[in-house]
Parts: C-alpha cells; sequence; structure tokens
C-alpha cells in the first residue's frame, strides 16, 4: 500500500503545489529498497501519478503566466506585499515611542542592513535584513536614508539597481517600494518638516517636493518622469535640518548641514538660489575624522558619527554663527567604525543620549526666566534653582519648574 499527497495554494495570488512522495509499509515491499523487481506494481503507480501531477502543474503554470499580461511586472512578491491591480503598494511606518538612532550600511559582502546604535556601548545592532530578493532586478545597495515627518514615519533611502538605475523606495520590515527616480547614486538625505526629500551625491545637492505623500510602487517600472535636477555643491556625507533665523534678518530659514572633515557646511534652501556657508572655525572634534556618514536630528538636537569611530558629536546650537564662521561641539559618547551608511533619525521622546529630555514648545508662555538663589561654592539646601515665566497681565514672574540641585553628582551651584 501507497499514500499520495498533492496540494495547491495560492497566497497573494501566486500558485504554489506541493506533492508528498508516497509512502510504503513494509508488507508492500521485501527489504532492499523499492525497485521494479521487489514492487513492480508499485513502482508502475507511482509513475503514473507522477506523470500526472508533472501535467497538472505545467498547466496550472500555463494559466497562472496567462492572468498577468504585464509580463515585465510579473516577479515575486515579498510576503508583505499589500499590491493593487496598478501596482500601487502600501508600506508600513516605523515607530519609535523613544529617539533612536539607527543606520543603514551595506557591507562589501552586498548585506544591505538597518541597524540601532546603542550608545552606552557603542556599537550597532542589527534592525532589519533587508534582501537583495525584494526587488527585481536584484538590487546592489541602499543609502541616504530618512524617515518621513509625521504620524506615518515611514523609512526612505537610495536604492541602487544595476543597469536600471537610482530611485527613491519606501521600506519596512517585510518590503521595499518604488516612489520616485533619482539623479544617481545619492549617500546623504533628509526630510524636512514638511515632507520634502533632500539628497546629496556626486552631482550636487536635489530635492523631492512632498516625497512622503507620494505613491509607492511594487516595481521600477511603474515609476514615470524624469528625477529630480541637482545644484553643483560640496557637501558631508548625511545631512540634518535646522530651522532658525541664522542670518538674524528676522525672517526664519530651512538650513542643511552636514560635517566634512572638521568643516561643518551650512546651506540656507527655504528659496531657490540656495545660499551655502563653510564654518571652518570649529571646535570640539576630533582632528582624525574624515567621514562623518551618520547624523541625526531630534528636535532641534543635531548629532554627527565619525566612520572611522571617534564617536557622536552633538552640535551645540547657541555657538553657531554663520556670519563669522564659527561652530562648537560637544562629545556625547561612543560609535564604533563603520563604512557605506548613512544615518536616519527616528523621533520619540528625548534623544538616544537624553531619553528622558523634554523639549519646551515655546507657544504661548514664551518670557522665560532662569534664577538661582542663595548661590554658594559649594552649594547648600538652602540654595534653589528656578524657570519662571512672565504673567503679562500682572507683570510678575510665576514658578514654571524647579531644577533639582541632585540632578548632577556633584550637585551643581
Amino acid at each position: 500500500m501507497y499514500l499520495m499527497g498533492f496540494a495547491c495554494f495560492m497566497p497573494l495570488g501566486l500558485m504554489h503545489c506541493l506533492a508528498a512522495l508516497p509512502s510504503y509499509t513494509n508488507q508492500d515491499c521485501v527489504a532492499g529498497g523499492l525497485d521494479q523487481a521487489n514492487c513492480p506494481v508499485a513502482a508502475e503507480a507511482v509513475a503514473s501519478e507522477l506523470f500526472q501531477m508533472e501535467v497538472q502543474v505545467k498547466e496550472m503554470k500555463k494559466q497562472m503566466h496567462a492572468m498577468d499580461s504585464r509580463g515585465q511586472h510579473a516577479v515575486m512578491k515579498p510576503p508583505g506585499f499589500l499590491e493593487s491591480d496598478d501596482g500601487k503598494v502600501t508600506v508600513n511606518s516605523f515607530e519609535c515611542p523613544q529617539s533612536q538612532a539607527l543606520q543603514s550600511t551595506t557591507s562589501d559582502a552586498g548585506v544591505t542592513k538597518i541597524q540601532k546604535l546603542n550608545v552606552t556601548s557603542g556599537k550597532y545592532a542589527d534592525v532589519l535584513v533587508v534582501p537583495t530578493t525584494w526587488t527585481e532586478p536584484q538590487f546592489r545597495s541602499i543609502n541616504s536614508c530618512a524617515i518621513s515627518p509625521g504620524k506615518d514615519g515611514i523609512i526612505h533611502c537610495s536604492m541602487e539597481i544595476n543597469n536600471k538605475g537610482s530611485f527613491l523606495v519606501r521600506i519596512d520590515m517585510t518590503q521595499a517600494a518604488f516612489v520616485a527616480k533619482l539623479p544617481g547614486w545619492r549617500y546623504s538625505a533628509t526630510f524636512d518638516k514638511d515632507g520634502n526629500y533632500w539628497l546629496y551625491g556626486d552631482t550636487g545637492l536635489s530635492v523631492i517636493r512632498d516625497a512622503a505623500s507620494k505613491q509607492a510602487y511594487s516595481s521600477w517600472s511603474y515609476l514615470s518622469g524624469s528625477e529630480p535636477s541637482s545644484v553643483s555643491m560640496t557637501l558631508g556625507a548625511d545631512l540634518v535640518v535646522m530651522y532658525g533665523d541664522l542670518e538674524k534678518s528676522g525672517n526664519e530659514g530651512t538650513f542643511l548641514l552636514s560635517l566634512s572633515h572638521n568643516t561643518l557646511y551650512v546651506v540656507n534652501v527655504a528659496t531657490e538660489s540656495y545660499k551655502r556657508w563653510v564654518i571652518s572655525k570649529t571646535s570640539g572634534l576630533p582632528p582624525t575624522a574624515v567621514v562623518w556618514g551618520s547624523a541625526w536630528n531630534y528636535n532641534k538636537a543635531l548629532f554627527f558619527s565619525a566612520d572611522s569611530g571617534e564617536g557622536v558629536y552633538r552640535l551645540d546650537e547657541s555657538s553657531l554663527d554663520v556670519k563669522n564662521g564659527i561652530a562648537s561641539f560637544l562629545y556625547m559618547g561612543p560609535a564604533q567604525q563603520t563604512d557605506w551608511n548613512d544615518g536616519l533619525s527616528c523621533v520619540g521622546t528625548g534623544t538616544p543620549w537624553e531619553p528622558d529630555m523634554v523639549f519646551y514648545d515655546c507657544k504661548g508662555e514664551a518670557t522665560l526666566q532662569v534664577t538661582t538663589t542663595n548661590m554658594t561654592v559649594p552649594t547648600t539646601n538652602a540654595s534653589k534653582s528656578y524657570f519662571e515665566y512672565l504673567n503679562i497681565s500682572s507683570g510678575t514672574y510665576q514658578l514654571y519648574y524647579e531644577v533639582q540641585k541632585n540632578w548632577t553628582d556633584p550637585p551643581f551651584n
């Protein structure tokens, strides 16, 4: 006696078939194996069944091929794809209740990953390995990654596919989807608060306006139109965005910042005619660092990491003087040596290095002052430090919160 199993199923519109090999009991065949001499009847039956199965599978394959008239789009989709008939797909957000310092990286062996920095040890841990089989043809590498602003919070990266081009893609834990064409390989990128994707590479600075709201597709071949133009200039290996009145003109602007060696580049992109400053009088940076391939922005707090392993440094925003070319940096913690990487900021509460920090929104009671009473060296319990806000109606300062002395070790004066 023999048993044969045969099953077909169709996940995501693709037919798969499984056939179980025949199973025999000891009573059917003598010891020594199944062959024509031992089990001639069973062997003949098996051959007939297998032939019928092969015919059925071939027929089903032909039917499935006929169902997809778009031959160029007939590619194997990863399990997470939610695709419509016109190639449109939905990509899931990447959530960070607590702020995280992420990076994308592609190894020499072609393995692409999204990783998270452990700010205590300085080591990166894998969050996601992005299989090259998610695209057809298989992609070569990704870079210039950033997370779109707002509640969607989707990872966007540039992707290079040999002989096809460079593309802006969205990535989640199960898929990569195509958003736009890019003007060649890019390795620096960031989003601004309006969802514009700023990217930089060898040919200069480009922008894809409102990239965060564009449709994503399952294949590069669905994309139409041309890639964005580039403005030639020199910048660093990653970008962060900053807002403020850096020119002291009375108007807030949108600025892109990047580091190379010990030089900070600042670009005002609020107008069509970009204005760039080269900040060469920097302090606090290690002299050995050349490439700063990961940069992060958490609610106006800007951080840069050196690829050569010198660590993470924060820009002292109050020190930035574009007119006189001055900026200072503070060492925040270790970061391992890495390459072919790009930082992306997953913004939650605080910063990865200051997880309990709460940023004050100056809308409303915006007139603040700080005061310390009974200041002595060293400090005593009689000394108190407060933030106070001005009550415009009464003209008096009222308590906003007390800064506890035991927040530092030793207590501050």
